[in-house]
Parts: C-alpha cells; sequence; structure tokens
C-alpha cells in the first residue's frame, strides 16, 4: 500500500483495508488421526478413574463376602 513506517495504527489500517478487500474464508482443520486418538485415550483414562472409585468405594462399606471383596481387589489392582 506503500506505507514505509511500521506503527501499530498503521498496521491496524493496513489490516482493516485488507479486510474489507478481500474475502477470507476461515477453516478449521480436521483432527488428525493422533489426536483423535489421544482424545479417546483421554476418554478412557477418565473412565478407569470413575471405575477404580467406584470399585474403592464398595471395599470400603465391607457389606461384601470375603470373595468379592478379593474380586474388588484384583479389579483395583488390574486398573
Amino acid at each position: 500500500m506503500g506505507k514505509l513506517a511500521k506503527t501499530d495504527k498503521i498496521d491496524a489500517a493496513v489490516i482493516s483495508h485488507y479486510a474489507q478487500c478481500y474475502s477470507v474464508e476461515i477453516k478449521v482443520s480436521s483432527s488428525t488421526r493422533e489426536q483423535l486418538l489421544l482424545n479417546d485415550l483421554v476418554s478412557r483414562r477418565s473412565q478407569l478413574i470413575k471405575l477404580q472409585t467406584a470399585e474403592k468405594n464398595r471395599l470400603e462399606k465391607k457389606d461384601y463376602s470375603v470373595e468379592i471383596q478379593k474380586s474388588i481387589k484384583e479389579d483395583i489392582k488390574s486398573n
């Protein structure tokens, strides 16, 4: 645009002029396979934490037989 000086005011004017003259389409990139996998892993981790918390809460009740308590402990250990 023929502007040699560099100031915030001039930059703002040039950006404004560009936006008025050109139609710019904003495009959001699609998630990559790695991003989708990471989202799935984070979701799965959250599920496992909830499951482990539920099992620990069951164990604290001590309303279960020795065999069931053993099963709960094995589930907690495996997660």
